[in-house]
């Protein structure tokens, strides 16, 4: 493991030094962040990238497109999923 860590390690100092001062800032923020995370024992605890994804979609299907969830939820579907033997199937409720 350690020569893995110091495989990473030796990586990230090349690619900080590589990048543009922007970019190498930010990532040294977003490690230490990670760093103070994982010493709070909550990286666990936080949603994996997925997840925000998914929401994200979501949302934009929502808020954005709105049209096309209604095409897909219309009366006519439940209508047409109505079948004759399903005739008298809840008559005893």
């Amino acid at each position: 493991m350690e020569i893995l860590m110091d495989a990473l390690t030796e990586r990230l100092g090349i690619k900080l030094q590589e990048w543009k001062p922007e970019i190498s800032d930010r990532v040294r923020q977003y490690i230490s962040e990670i760093i103070d995370l994982a010493d709070r024992d909550v990286l666990n605890s936080i949603p994996s990238r997925t997840v925000e994804q998914d929401v994200m979609d979501l949302i934009y299907r929502i808020a954005i497109q709105p049209n096309s969830i209604d095409s897909v939820r219309t009366h006519s579907a439940f209508l047409n999923s109505y079948a004759s033997e399903d005739e008298g199937l809840y008559d005893d409720c």
